[in-house]
């Protein structure tokens, strides 16, 4: 009967471990806490806050017997927005520029996936600068990006969440999360909260 509910509490550990985070603190070997919880357009839960700079360590399960949350090793990012504000009539930049700000162990060649529940990015780099639309969701390496839209949506109350995730050089783990938060403004245009 034991290893039935160990096997049980492993199996569950996961999704324990996304609706504590979502409560805001969960405690292990690592820490996270932060107000946390789900995102639209696909963004999942996360114990980070959302705002320029605010981010968090990737924690990874340990979903054995007496499992715990372990931190990997030490790093962070933040999302260093090129303006506070931006307007899609403004001629001289293609979008709102975003560039990923990496503190701690950087990891080598590492990879960025940004998505955004509204709008779209594009890459403008030398040496031509021509605008290459990316999707709301794509992986970059070290670069700027730059955040647009296309009118506005059918509710300007509900702001536009870009959330940026530090891959591996291989893409395939998280290292760590931040998201950016941006207000529709009256004139249209979108201010960094």
């Amino acid at each position: 009967m034991s290893s039935k509910l160990e096997f049980v509490a492993a199996a569950f550990l996961p999704v324990l471990l996304v609706v504590a985070a979502c409560a805001g603190e969960v405690t292990g070997k690592g820490t996270a806490t932060g107000t946390g919880g789900t995102r639209g357009a696909g963004f999942i839960a996360s114990a980070g806050g959302h705002a320029t700079g605010a981010s968090t360590t990737a924690e990874t399960a340990n979903a054995g017997a007496g499992g715990s949350l372990e931190t990997q090793a030490s790093v962070t990012v933040a999302i260093e927005p090129g303006s506070t504000s931006y307007g899609a009539w403004m001629s001289s930049v293609p979008g709102m520029p975003l560039t990923p700000v990496v503190s701690g162990s950087v990891p080598d060649s590492p990879l960025y996936r940004w998505r955004s529940d509204y709008g779209a990015f594009v890459l403008w780099q030398p040496p031509d600068y021509q605008v290459v639309d990316q999707g709301s969701d794509f992986v970059v390496g070290d670069t700027t990006v730059y955040w647009s839209y296309l009118g506005l949506p059918a509710d300007t109350d509900i702001p536009v969440q870009i959330r940026l995730d530090l891959l591996d050089g291989s893409g395939l783990q998280v290292l760590a999360t931040t998201e950016l938060k941006l207000v529709w403004t009256v004139d249209g245009g979108v201010a960094v909260e």
